[in-house]
C-alpha cells in the first residue's frame, strides 16, 4: 500500500471514532493556530494521557489524526492509540486490531497481519467489546491468524448475538450446520437464522429457507421454539 492510502485511511478511522467529538474539516481549509484555551485543553489532555490515562490517550490519538489544535501527525496517533490498547483501553484494542486485519481490502497497515489482529481484538473482547468479539470468532471460523475452530467461534459469537450483531446470529447458524459430530444442531442452525433473519437479514432468510427444507416439522417448531424462548430473554437488539 502506497503512503498516500495509508495516511488517507488512519484519517477516516481516528475521525470516525466514536467520542472522538471532532468534525470533518475540508482539504482546502486553511490551517488556523489553536486558541489559547484550546491549547491550554490540549496541555491538559496530553498531561493525562502522558501520565497513564488510557481515555485521554485515545483522545489524543484522534486529534493527532485529525490534526485538531495542532499539527497532524498520523505516526504519534497510531502509537498514542497502541498506547492506550496496551493499557486497557477496550475501544483502541478493537481499533488497533482493525489496523492489523485485512477483511477491509486496502484499508489496513502495510503489511497486514492476521496474529496481531487476533491479538488485540482478544484484548477488547477481554473487556466487552462487541465488534471485537464478532471479528474474534470471525477469525477462529474462516481460520486466519489461528487455528480455525467452529466451537471457538461460536464462543465469540454468542455474546455478540445475545448483543443484537445480526450478522453474528447468523454465523451462529452457520456454525451450528458446519461443525462436525455431536456439536451438529441443524435445530439451532434455523434458530439462529430465524432470529436474524427478523432483524431484516436476507442472507439469513435465504439460509432459513433452505435449512427448514432440511427439517421435520418437528424440528421446525423447535427452532421456533428456541427462538422465542431467546427472544424473551434478549428483547432489546443493536
Amino acid at each position: 500500500m502506497g503512503r498516500t492510502l495509508w495516511v488517507a485511511w488512519l484519517v477516516v478511522l481516528l475521525a470516525i471514532w466514536p467520542g472522538a467529538g471532532i468534525p470533518a474539516r475540508a482539504a482546502t481549509k486553511p490551517a488556523t493556530s489553536p486558541a489559547p484555551a484550546a491549547s491550554s485543553d490540549l496541555a491538559r489532555l496530553r498531561r493525562a494521557a502522558e501520565a497513564g490515562d488510557t481515555e485521554s490517550q485515545y483522545a489524543l490519538a484522534a486529534r493527532y489524526g485529525s490534526g485538531d489544535g495542532m499539527k497532524r501527525d498520523l505516526a504519534q496517533a497510531l502509537a498514542w492509540l497502541a498506547r492506550a490498547a496496551r493499557g486497557g483501553h477496550a475501544l483502541a484494542a478493537y481499533r488497533l486490531g482493525a489496523w492489523y486485519d485485512d477483511y477491509a481490502g486496502d484499508a489496513h497497515a502495510d503489511p497486514p497481519d492476521a496474529k496481531l489482529a487476533v491479538k488485540w481484538y482478544r484484548q477488547a473482547a477481554a473487556r466487552g467489546e462487541v465488534h471485537a468479539m464478532f471479528n474474534l470468532g470471525l477469525k477462529y471460523q474462516q481460520g486466519r491468524g489461528v487455528p480455525r475452530d467452529l466451537a471457538e467461534a461460536a464462543r465469540w459469537y454468542r455474546p455478540a448475538a445475545d448483543r443484537g450483531v445480526v450478522q453474528a446470529q447468523r454465523n451462529m447458524g452457520d456454525c451450528s450446520f458446519l461443525v462436525k459430530g455431536a456439536a451438529y444442531d441443524p435445530v439451532a442452525a434455523a434458530m439462529w437464522y430465524g432470529i436474524a433473519a427478523d432483524q431484516g437479514d436476507a442472507i439469513a432468510q435465504a439460509l432459513l429457507e433452505a435449512a427448514s427444507d432440511k427439517l421435520t416439522p418437528k424440528q421446525r417448531a423447535e427452532a421456533r421454539t428456541r427462538a422465542t424462548a431467546w427472544r424473551k430473554v434478549h428483547p432489546a437488539t443493536e
